[in-house]
């Protein structure tokens, strides 16, 4: 016989658990909030379908909606009819108390309220719809939690705005957390929710992915001509420049020995080194820049403003001639080559999602041919060793940089890699013998070395931060201690204090570029979410809502810091190429690099969070350099419009901060606090050293653990500090003149030497 119903007065156990008590097996005493809940500062919330009819407090009228959920696994999609359902039998608890109604009308109505439910932040008036643009299903809040106690481990799950964009035929593709669109997104949720809409939270193409489609008539006839001598080794010098430091496709000996004969004697060139040619010619002409008003302007020039488009033919030339996708089953290496230089110029071209599938393709057939194994290669001369090495090196860190760059899976795992098939033995960096037998320039080897060291970080990051969709002090510490050192560890000629000088070789130049900025990505994307956090936090605080204390110099603050530190030396680093005059104006790589750093930039100015007083020459910066880039760049004209845009809202809302009451929760560090007890977290990133006497040869560093951080413009005046070196990069003195201030420079270790003379091995390779 059924029990009949206790009366909730003679109730012994609770009747209903929380989700934060059963997801973590508490006592819950079924209060709203109940008193675990309270206690740990977390969101209290109760499965409204289980009839669980507590009420709610008011705070002054306001209401905010908040949804938690740990995982994605137990975050349900919310649709019109189940939002009604939810309603009827008891609302959710609201952070500022009070309930409010969601609109059940459309999803497009219900979207519109999803940045105040994630944020924490009053519900602003539902925005118009725009016709014809595909509706934002809504995503629900992955809250954030923090430690505050004394200095124990500080966690925050990581906000989640994974996102399903449109590209020109309709379909939708999908961007994860770690993109840096997805990043976008999650700010103007935020810049919506304090000021309401704008031309920069309701920018009509916010819901499409930018794929730019082939104007080559489909019916084009492919011509298998080869340009002349000159012009050929034009594209190739302009290929071997943008790619360096990133990219090791062939062995450079073999390359200029096939090229010979392709010129001399045609038919004996190979039709797999043709397609090859070819899609370097393609390569080479969409990044090419040469100087204005040169020879190699002129030809350039040409190609480029000929009526049809050169770039693709050529591309199209490597397809007709010996098409790797087409012979997918029974791929050899060279398809692999063509393969990786295929995605190279699908990125360059802005097609992402089609170099997402070229290269996934070149992995698959690597993977058939043992590339990932040390073992495979001891059939092969050494030459060969090393060119089969450096192809998989550079699928790796075209691997790292599309799962970053669109928030999807990796698809190289070092689980099944052997140790030496990505990183050159430390015995074997810096000896320029082995560079001479081995046909590898120096400049190249050393920052295809550096790439990988710094996609290994950015590989750990993706899987334990952004794959977890959490982080914590502690882990973030521990993947810090890898980034120690930076570049300039692996090859002297890799200090970033390398761009600087204006008569560098643009290759050797370009290398610095490439490994720096990936240097700085990565510490971008280790620290965005602590920085995401704080600036939610005090656009709470601003408005209002109470938070809970955050202790004064916490770690968590200092990751933040060091987002914002390693963004502002991204856009420094970027201007002194274009300075130093060989910036091209299409690299992709550089484009994404600089968006995302700018984007931190513009947020940390937004929320007033680590203010820096130079941010206007520094957005000047950015915008220069993308204006330059835009000329040929499509992908560049889309991020100026939006830092645009962003930053009149800047300009708008700063004579009304002052009016704004100061967030007490995040203050500065206070002058001596951080101690040999309590680490500096951002000592890892940019340690402070003596700086370089020379070019070629940077100073061994003195480092300080608690020392200030680099940061181009610093937000607190020293006045015994000595001038900042020359940013713009519009002379070389300051690589030869007096050293500038500790606080101004990144990190530096001393260089990685050989422990012995001797060739390499059969054995080793």
């Amino acid at each position: 016989m059924t029990r009949p119903k206790v009366p909730d007065d003679k109730r012994i156990r609770t009747a209903q658990a929380c989700e934060s008590c059963k997801r973590r097996k508490q006592k819950c005493n079924g209060l709203k909030p109940c008193n675990t809940c309270t206690k740990r500062n977390l969101v209290c919330d109760y499965l409204a379908n289980q009839g669980h009819g507590h009420s709610t407090s008011s705070n002054g009228g306001q209401s905010t909606i908040i949804v938690s959920g740990s995982s994605p696994a137990k975050r349900g999609r919310l649709t019109p009819d189940t939002v009604q359902s939810a309603e009827e039998p008891g609302p959710k608890r609201a952070n500022s108390g009070a309930t409010q109604p969601i609109p059940t009308s459309s999803h497009r109505v219900l979207g519109t309220t999803e940045s105040s439910r994630i944020l924490g932040l009053p519900t602003p008036i539902p925005p118009p719809s725009i016709p014809g643009q595909p509706a934002r299903e809504p995503e629900l809040e992955a809250h954030t939690r923090q430690s505050t106690g004394s200095g124990a481990d500080e966690v925050a799950e990581v906000y989640t705005e994974t996102r399903m964009l449109q590209d020109p035929t309709g379909r939708l593709l999908y961007l994860g957390d770690s993109a840096t669109l997805s990043f976008l997104q999650f700010i103007r949720m935020i810049v919506e929710s304090v000021d309401g809409p704008s031309q920069f939270t309701m920018d009509p193409s916010r819901h499409r992915l930018m794929e730019l489609t082939s104007t080559l008539p489909p019916d084009t006839r492919t011509s298998l001509l080869l340009p002349d001598r000159k012009t050929a080794d034009l594209l190739i010098k302009s290929y071997l420049i943008n790619t360096a430091g990133l990219i090791e496709v062939f062995d450079r000996k073999a390359f200029a020995r096939q090229l010979d004969i392709c010129f001399q004697d045609p038919l004996e060139a190979e039709p797999t080194f043709l397609c090859l040619l070819y899609l370097v010619f393609a390569i080479g002409l969409v990044l090419a820049t040469p100087a204005l008003g040169s020879e190699e302007d002129a030809i350039i020039r040409k190609l480029q403003t000929s009526q049809t488009d050169r770039a693709e033919v050529f591309f199209r030339n490597a397809k007709c001639l010996c098409d790797p996708t087409s012979g997918f089953e029974d791929a050899d290496f060279w398809s692999v080559q063509a393969l990786s230089l295929m995605a190279v110029y699908m990125l360059a071209r802005t097609k992402r999602n089609a170099a997402y599938a070229y290269h996934g393709m070149a992995v698959r057939s690597g993977y058939a041919l043992g590339l990932h194994r040390q073992e495979t290669m001891v059939i092969f001369p050494v030459a060969d060793r090393v060119v089969r090495r450096n192809v998989w090196r550079g699928l790796y860190v075209l691997d790292r940089f599309l799962a970053a760059s669109l928030g999807r899976p990796t698809s190289i795992s070092e689980d099944d890699c052997s140790a030496e098939a990505l990183v050159t033995p430390e015995r074997y960096l810096g000896q320029e013998k082995y560079l001479s037998d081995t046909n590898t320039d120096p400049s190249s080897s050393g920052g295809l070395n550096a790439a990988v060291r710094s996609c290994q970080v950015i590989g750990i990051i993706l899987k334990k931060v952004y794959a977890q969709r959490k982080i914590s002090t502690r882990l973030a510490q521990e993947i810090s201690e890898q980034c120690k050192g930076g570049p300039q560890k692996y090859h002297s000629g890799l200090h970033w204090r390398q761009v600087m000088d204006t008569t560098i070789d643009p290759a050797h130049g370009m290398a610095v570029l490439h490994v720096n900025l990936l240097y700085c990505h990565a510490v971008i994307l280790l620290t965005r979410p602590f920085f995401l956090y704080l600036l939610n936090r005090m656009q709470q605080e601003r408005l209002g809502i109470p938070r809970p204390m955050i202790r004064p110099g916490s770690k968590m603050e200092r990751f933040s810091e060091a987002c914002v530190n390693a963004s502002y030396h991204t856009v420094a680093l970027v201007h002194m190429g274009f300075m130093g005059k060989y910036l091209p104006q299409r690299n992709p790589f550089i484009i994404h690099f600089l968006f995302a750093a700018a984007l931190i930039v513009q947020s940390s100015e937004f929320g007033s969070l680590h203010q820096n007083p130079n941010y206007a020459d520094t957005y000047q910066k950015a915008i220069t350099v993308l204006s330059y880039c835009a000329k040929t760049d499509p992908q560049a004209s889309r991020v100026v419009y939006i830092m645009s845009t962003f930053h009149m809202m800047i300009v708008a809302r700063s004579p009304a901060t002052s009016t704004l009451r100061d967030p007490t929760s995040i203050p500065s560090t206070p002058a001596g606090f951080l101690s040999a007890d309590t680490p500096d977290p951002m000592a890892n990133f940019f340690l402070s050293h003596t700086a370089p006497a020379a070019p070629a040869a940077p100073a061994a560093p003195t480092s300080n653990p608690t020392s200030s951080t680099f940061n181009p413009a610093p937000s607190q005046p020293q006045p015994q500090q000595q001038p900042p070196p020359d940013l713009d990069g519009r002379s070389s003195t300051n690589l030869t003149g007096p050293s500038p201030s500790p606080a101004m420079i990144p990190s530096a270790l001393t260089p990685t030497t050989s422990a012995g003379g001797d060739l390499l091995s059969e054995a080793e390779w």
